[in-house]
């Protein structure tokens, strides 16, 4: 497995975790309110 490979991997792995967490950040805020 190269390290670019991994790299690729976990870019797109912080991404998707990014806009998972920003999407379930701004329901709990808005159920919040």
């Amino acid at each position: 497995m190269s390290v670019l490979f991994f790299l690729v991997i976990a870019s797109i792995l912080a991404i998707v975790v990014g806009r998972v967490g920003t999407v379930l950040f701004q329901k709990t805020e808005f159920d919040h309110i």
